[in-house]
């Protein structure tokens, strides 16, 4: 909070960064080996404009990989913005205490590249106020409360589900389910260039 503070005191910044007020939970994001995350944009919206955008103004990322290695794959790979996306221009590596900003929106369309390791992070969106109250006065996301009453509700059934069966939610579905503070992302070869999957409903 105290870097995003001290980047919007900055000329470059000021203008983009001055409606930043608040922030989603954290979200802990967990891939197994063999898993990915195709190209995507964290907001679908081009200049605070259109049905589209949920708010997202930047993007932070917390790495958990200890002795991560090139071999271990899974880096994050940022692309340009339009009308240059499919050219790579930066790729990062998921180590340990690694931390990066971007912007959410059209401008930083990125993925995340095969793992062959289990690979962990900790993402927080930080959002435009104005954006973001403009996404839940048309209902198209939910608002902090909302997403906590999800959480608790999944909580309850997974629990309710485990007393019944006396098997583990995580072992009985093989990792196929979104918890309310961790999502498993299932190995996958998919080349979509445009879903989102991202939510604020784990995080």
């Amino acid at each position: 909070d105290t870097l995003l503070s001290e980047l919007g005191d900055t000329n470059i910044l000021k203008n983009e960064l001055s409606q930043v007020h608040n922030r989603s939970h954290a979200m802990i994001a967990h891939y197994p080996p063999g898993s990915q995350y195709v190209r995507h944009c964290d907001n679908h919206c081009t200049d605070g404009i259109g049905d589209d955008c949920n708010g997202r103004r930047i993007t932070a990322i917390l790495y958990l990989n200890e002795d991560w290695k090139e071999e271990d794959g899974g880096e994050l790979l940022l692309y340009d913005g339009p009308p240059n996306h499919d050219h790579e221009k930066y790729r990062i590596s998921p180590k340990l205490g690694s931390v990066i900003l971007f912007f959410s929106d059209y401008r930083v369309p990125h993925a995340v590249l095969p793992t062959n390791v289990h690979r962990y992070g900790i993402t927080t969106w930080y959002y435009d106020k104005t954006e973001r109250d403009g996404a839940l006065e048309r209902g198209s996301v939910k608002s902090e409360e909302e997403m906590e009453k999800e959480r608790l509700k999944v909580e309850a059934e997974m629990k309710s589900f485990e007393e019944r069966t006396g098997a583990a939610v995580k072992e009985s579905v093989e990792g196929k389910y979104c918890a309310a503070k961790a999502i498993d992302i299932l190995p996958t070869t998919s080349t979509d260039t445009s879903t989102d999957t991202s939510t604020d409903t784990s995080t």
